[in-house]
């Protein structure tokens, strides 16, 4: 049986530590068990969603490069207005396949170079946002409402903050204080809002259209999606057929005499 000692010291020791990332990792687990059992990384086994996402994340990285013009970001260096602006085509992707292709996404983009003084932890937070989007955005989904990709990606962004984020900030400043706080997101707001704002002119239709083939959209009638494999094939043999094509399913002698009961024969 794991010694609980160390764990259970943290709690006792440092509670904003081990409570904010206690909920962090809730947070993580629903969102990729939420994208799990819809197949959501089964997407990237088509090309199309593939290429996109790979788009998405050289979109990315062009962006980290014209803000800040590094890859690599020191603790130091100071923070551009415009800070957090390359998440745009990330969250874009999340919200567009789920969860799980959110994390591949920032996992691909932290590739790239990690900011700050610990090894890719603010991209941790970033993994944690875009799962947290592509979780939000089973429902309300993008691909029906406007306002839903805007909206969810805030709600993402402040969820991920308010629990890997906090971690972070009290694992580096070790006491907490709101003047930490207000200097961490003082300027990635600014991108924050900038990605929203971004959001609102992608209609419904440009996400299925840019975006085909997602596994999150549960949606009767729509072509592109597709949940599973047996559905897949269950949507394309309707397609086939036609609804008055379907042959009709020959009754057995019981369904046979309740008709005629009903039919007064």
């Amino acid at each position: 049986m794991p010694d609980l000692d160390p764990l259970i010291g943290l709690f006792v020791v440092d509670p904003i530590l081990g409570y904010s990332l206690l909920a962090a990792l809730f947070l993580a687990a629903v969102s990729v068990t939420a994208g799990l059992t819809r197949l959501d990384l089964a997407a990237l086994a088509n090309p199309r969603p593939a290429l996109a996402c790979a788009l998405c994340v050289a979109a990315a990285v062009l962006l980290r490069l014209l803000v800040y013009g590094d890859l690599t970001i020191s603790p130091n260096q100071p923070v551009p207005p415009m800070a957090g602006i390359e998440r745009f085509p990330l969250v874009l992707a999340a919200m567009a396949y789920g969860p799980t292709p959110g994390l591949v996404v920032a996992a691909l983009f932290a590739s790239f170079g990690a900011q700050g003084a610990l090894p890719a932890a603010r991209e941790a937070v970033l993994g944690l946002e875009l799962a947290l989007v592509g979780w939000l955005a089973i429902y309300p989904s993008p691909r029906e409402h406007r306002w839903a990709g805007p909206v969810n990606a805030v709600i993402a962004y402040t969820l991920a903050w308010a629990t890997a984020g906090l971690a972070l900030r009290q694992w580096q400043f070790g006491n907490l204080e709101a003047a930490n706080l207000l200097a961490t997101h003082s300027a990635p707001w600014m991108g924050v809002l900038a990605s929203a704002f971004l959001l609102v002119m992608i209609t419904p239709n440009g996400y299925r259209r840019l975006f085909p083939d997602s596994n999150i959209y549960l949606a009767e009638g729509d072509d592109n999606v597709v949940i599973g494999p047996l559905t897949a094939r269950r949507s394309a043999r309707r397609r086939e057929l036609g609804h008055s094509e379907i042959p009709d399913v020959p009754l057995g002698p019981r369904r046979r005499r309740r008709s005629r009961q009903r039919s007064g024969g």
